[in-house]
């Protein structure tokens, strides 16, 4: 694969990162955890195109328009302290586009989402045997998943 570049997605609500993914997480704003993430990637030799919209349908297009030219994506779909109308079902269901995508996917979260009711969280589809969820790590949930991904597009294994 030429394109050695990752595109992190992060949905709505986590402009807000630091009113729920307090210093317990390792987290005190989006900023930092863009830094982090840019830091690293410099580190293991691959680009990153770091991105967030509290518009459900601007992610679902960037998914739909761009995501499948990278090396890998990594999304935090949403985050806990959402103020914004977001109609989650639909959401959820407009990210079914995530199977179709020819590149690994990576589902994370700051938080340990599975903790939550199940109503409020449902697992995002992905290609099959290239998708992960990883949750509950704080800035680390990013973190691992780049290393994981870096680890799959240099041919090793995750």
């Amino acid at each position: 694969m030429t394109n050695q570049t990752l595109l992190i997605l992060n949905g709505p609500g986590l402009t807000d990162v630091q009113s729920f993914a307090s210093d317990e997480f390792g987290v005190t704003s989006l900023d930092q955890i863009r830094s982090s993430c840019e830091s690293l990637c410099s580190d293991l030799g691959i680009g990153l195109d770091f991105r967030q919209s509290d518009d459900q349908n601007q992610i679902v297009d960037w998914i739909r328009e761009e995501a499948g030219n990278f090396a890998a994506l990594i999304i935090n779909q949403m985050g806990c302290a959402n103020t914004s109308p977001v109609d989650y079902p639909k959401y959820c269901a407009d990210l079914g586009i995530l199977a179709t995508l020819p590149v690994p996917v990576t589902e994370i979260h700051l938080t340990n989402v599975l903790r939550f009711d199940p109503d409020m969280f449902q697992a995002l589809p992905g290609p099959p045997s290239k998708t992960a969820l990883i949750c509950g790590l704080g800035l680390d949930s990013y973190r691992v998943a780049i290393r994981a991904a870096v680890k799959r597009i240099k041919g090793q294994s995750a």
